[in-house]
This record gives structure tokens, C-alpha cells and sequence, in this order.
């Protein structure tokens, strides 16, 4: 039968540097073992790396099956090698898949000229299909990576290896050992135990399963690359035993030389630093919490300032707003005491300064509502947070005020598709929509249709909500009074002094900022951004 590979229209191709590339060549020069098979377990070819780890050449046995070539060692009556490489084999030629092996003792034939029998061999293989466009099996690449030695090393007997493996396995961190492909070939009991799984599940690439599955890819790459430089190897990962139970390990290594300066591998060691990551996720988490307590603490602080400026702004109204109606209580009261004393009783008069008293004390009630108003605000800084769907919001609060707008004639035009819903107090945001959306109707000029056009959109921090009319307008330095508690600038229409106020109050309590622009006969822009939250 014959197979042919590395088969090139003209044997070679040419670079423009004009150096010819032979694949053969390279193939056969690379350092790691490589045999290739045909579908049918054919060699096709092999590289000198692997001729002379098996005491054989070129033209022993390609072109031969792979088994006639290595038949197991009839001395060993229970050798599998044979067995199970044809099983892996069979795996792979089936699925397309790659199949590796654990740790094989698979002896190889010794030539004539060294005394003919067996060599012992322990092999770790990988089998890998090479596939063609359809994804059929052409090629099975057959790698192996000889740990004769480390497995000889292990199970010799005498005195001072068992001491050192004793010391090995009685250390209190896990030792580990590589070829110079970064496969492992030996770890020890403390490895083991903090896995729960067997030596030899550990070989090669297999110690990769117990890393925690987020932590597999970071630590084989740093493995692989620094077995690529050789430079010294360290990388914090966690484990996983068998069981479920996760350790955090920091492990470091260091390239292994003979004495003839030839790397063979890396050597290390793996310490268990859960404890220490604890100790660090328990620090990040109080530094959190003291991150987020003085940032509770700093808006507390801001609120006691807010607070403070509307006590001084409270007192100040309270003095003023309420000693007017009182000092009209009274001068009516003097009235009807002077009318008795002097014994000009008049009944008609007497009702007339009884109205006027009423309408006082109708005043000092309305004051005393709205004082309370605001001091309620300033205990109940967000109210009950929930996700508050903002175009919803604004078309209930326009059926609420839907005869108020019919009776004024305004215009409302909205543009609310590009917002969404936003963690919000319900009753406070209704209240500053209602409060603008109120005053663009109330304040509208006369001369001209009330137009009132409201819009939201999103900003990364902040909901944007804006609602512009085009009524009386301000001038500068009322724009600068705007948000006064009791301040109010135009009397035919009835209001109390405080909505914008306390719309100021809310958006601010809430973390938010309220911007305004206006034009006296144009008309005025409210400008919301609230502050997004978490629930």
C-alpha cells in the first residue's frame, strides 16, 4: 500500500527572498516527537525527534502499520499499549476530535546492534486529526512526550528517593514539574490532596481541570508563554477539589537546565493564599462600605446645608408671611372694639369687618399649609424609590389637567420616545411634572396661542426632562429669584410662591439640577436632569 505526504508541485516552494522552504525538512527537525498516520494506521512520516526516542529509523518503519512497527513487548504479559493507542486512535478517526492519553508504558523494539528485546518507555500521546474541507479525517498526528525518566524517578526504590519524594509529598505547598512544552509530569501529594483527584489525572494538560473554569485559560497561557521565553512562571489562580471546595494557589516557577545548559522543563511550587485573598475581598469589602457610608454621609451633609438655607429661608417667611395676616387680625379686631366701646354698634358694618377677618385667617391657614408643605419635604428626602416609566407619567399627568388646557386653549406637543423608565419617588416626579407643565398653562401670554412642547432623552448619568412654553417670559433678575420660597411674579393668576421651590428641592434631594432659560414675550425652558439611581 502506498501513502504519500508532503507531496509539493515541485518538491519545494520559493520565497522572494529566494530561500527555498522544504517542509520535510522542517518537519523533520522539529524538537518535539511526531509520528503521522494514513486513516487506514499507516505511518506516512516521522520526525528525527521521534526516530531516535524510539531506537529506530526512517526506513524501519514508515510505509509500515503503526502496530507492526511497535507491537507490544511479549514479556510484559500484560502490556496494553497496543490496546489502548488503538482505541484513541479509533476515537478520533470516529469523532474528529483530538484525543489525549494518560501516562502509557509502551516499550520499543531495541535494534540488533543493541541487543535486541525491549526498551522501556512510559509515553504521554495526543492524537490529533488533521481534517479536509468537509471535516474529514485525512491525517492523524500522533505526538508523544517521553516521561521515561520522571516515571523511572517515581518508582525507584532506594533510600533517597523515597526520602525526597517523602519530603515532597509531606510539603506543606504543592511542587509541580514540566516538559519543555509545559506539560506536566509530576506533582506532589499536597497537589493531590487539595484536588481530591489521582496522579495521573494531573499529567500533561490534565492539571488544568482543577482550575476554576474562569481562571483555566489566564493560567495555561502564562505557562505557555513563559515556556516559550523561558522566563520565570507566576500566576494567582483558584483550584477546585473534587468535591466542589475552591482554594486560591499562587503559584511560581523556574526553567530547568542540565548541566550542559539543555532546558528540560520548569520546576515550582503552588502556595495555598485563600486565606489572604479572604483577608483582601473582606478589605475591599469595608473599603466599599466606607465608600458608600461617605457618600451616604457627604449627601446628608448636602441635605443639612439644603436644610439649613430653607430654616433661615423658612424663618424668614414665617416672620414675614405670617405677622401680615395677624397684624390685619388684630387692626380688625380693634375696629369692632372701638365700634362697642364708643357705642357705634352697626351691624352691617360689624359683618363687613367679620369678612375681612375671615379672609385674614383664610390667609394665615393657606401660609401655615404651605409652610407645612415644605417642611414635610424636608423629611421625606426620596419617598419610595420605584422604576417610574417617565412617558407614561407626563400622559397621565395631562388627562388630570386636561380641563385646564382645553378651558386655556394650549397646545401640548411631546417627545418622549427616547426616554425609558427611571428609579424615581412616583409622588415626586408627578409633582414636578405637574408643577411645570401647570406653569407653562397659567403663565401663557395673551397676545399669542399657549404652545407647550415636552421632551426627554437620555444622557449617561442623567434622564433629561425638558418642558419649554413660549408664555411671559422672565427677565434676568427674576430668573435669579425663580426658586424662592414664596416668591411669585405675576398676580393674576392664583399660586401659592412654593411649586418651584419645591420642585428645586426635590430634584436636588434626589441628587439631580434644574437649569432655566428664558426671554421676556418669549417665553421660558425648563431643563430637568435626574439623577439615574439604583433600587
Amino acid at each position: 500500500m502506498t501513502h504519500t505526504l508532503f507531496a509539493y508541485p515541485g518538491g519545494e516552494e520559493e520565497y522572494p527572498s529566494g530561500e527555498a522552504l522544504s517542509f520535510q525538512r522542517v518537519f523533520g527537525s522539529l524538537p518535539e516527537l511526531y509520528l503521522v498516520l494514513s486513516t487506514d494506521l499507516y505511518i506516512l512520516a516521522v520526525n528525527d525527534a521521534y526516530l531516535k526516542a524510539t531506537l529506530t529509523t526512517r526506513e524501519n518503519i514508515v510505509g509500515k502499520h503503526v502496530f507492526e512497527a511497535f507491537p507490544d513487548n511479549p514479556d510484559v504479559p500484560d502490556a496494553n499499549g497496543v490496546a489502548n493507542l488503538n482505541s484513541s486512535l479509533q476515537q478520533v478517526l470516529s469523532t474528529g476530535q483530538p484525543h489525549e492519553m494518560p501516562v502509557q508504558q509502551y516499550d520499543v523494539p531495541r535494534p540488533p546492534e543493541l541487543g535486541g528485546g525491549f526498551e522501556t518507555r512510559y509515553w504521554l500521546p495526543l492524537n490529533t486529526p488533521v481534517l479536509d474541507e468537509e471535516g474529514q479525517v485525512l491525517y492523524i498526528v500522533h505526538q508523544v512526550t517521553n516521561v521515561t525518566e520522571q516515571v523511572a524517578e517515581r518508582q525507584k526504590g532506594d533510600q533517597n528517593e523515597v526520602l525526597l519524594q517523602g519530603l515532597a509529598h509531606t510539603s506543606p505547598v504543592a511542587l509541580w514539574m514540566t516538559d519543555t512544552v509545559g506539560a506536566v509530569t509530576y506533582v506532589n501529594q499536597t497537589w493531590i490532596d487539595w484536588t481530591g483527584r489521582e496522579i495521573e489525572e494531573h499529567l500533561g494538560q490534565g492539571w488544568a481541570l482543577s482550575i476554576l473554569e474562569e481562571d483555566r485559560e489566564q493560567a495555561i497561557g502564562k505557562l505557555l508563554g513563559s515556556a516559550r521565553t523561558r522566563a520565570n512562571y507566576q500566576a494567582d489562580f483558584r483550584i477546585i477539589h473534587a468535591d466542589g471546595t475552591v482554594h486560591w494557589c499562587s503559584a511560581e516557577g523556574v526553567p530547568r537546565y542540565l548541566s550542559d545548559g539543555t532546558f528540560v522543563g520548569y520546576v515550582g511550587s503552588c502556595s495555598d493564599i485563600t486565606r489572604r485573598k479572604l483577608s483582601e475581598e473582606q478589605l475591599q469589602q469595608v473599603s466599599a462600605e466606607l465608600t458608600a457610608a461617605n457618600r451616604e454621609l457627604l449627601f446628608v451633609n448636602q441635605q443639612l446645608s439644603y436644610t439649613n438655607a430653607d430654616l433661615d429661608n423658612f424663618i424668614y417667611t414665617a416672620s414675614h408671611d405670617l405677622k401680615a395676616p395677624i397684624a390685619n387680625i388684630e387692626g380688625l379686631l380693634h375696629l369692632i372694639t372701638d365700634d362697642f366701646s364708643n357705642g357705634n354698634f352697626d351691624l352691617s358694618n360689624t359683618q363687613h369687618v367679620l369678612s375681612l377677618m375671615q379672609r385674614a385667617v383664610e390667609r394665615f391657614k393657606k401660609t401655615i399649609a404651605h409652610l407645612t408643605d415644605v417642611t414635610r419635604l424636608q423629611k421625606e428626602h426620596a419617598g419610595d424609590i420605584a422604576q417610574v416609566d417617565i412617558s407614561k407619567m407626563v400622559h397621565e399627568v395631562l388627562l388630570d389637567m386636561e380641563q385646564p388646557i382645553r378651558i386655556s386653549g394650549a397646545k401640548v406637543e411631546t417627545d418622549l420616545n427616547r426616554c425609558g423608565a427611571i428609579a424615581f419617588s412616583y409622588k415626586n416626579l408627578r409633582s414636578i411634572v405637574y408643577n411645570l407643565i401647570s406653569n407653562a398653562v397659567k403663565y401663557r401670554a395673551p397676545e399669542r396661542p399657549p404652545l407647550v412642547r415636552v421632551s426627554c432623552h437620555e444622557e449617561p448619568a442623567h434622564m433629561v426632562l425638558v418642558v419649554k412654553d413660549n408664555g411671559l417670559g422672565m427677565s434676568d433678575k427674576q430668573q435669579e429669584q425663580l426658586f424662592s420660597m414664596f416668591r411669585r411674579f405675576h398676580d393674576h393668576v392664583e399660586g401659592s410662591g412654593i411649586g418651584l421651590f419645591m420642585v428645586k428641592r426635590i430634584v436636588e434631594n434626589a441628587g439631580g439640577k434644574i437649569a432655566v432659560t428664558s426671554a421676556i414675550g418669549e417665553g421660558t425652558t425648563f431643563t430637568i436632569y435626574l439623577k439615574r439611581q439604583e433600587i
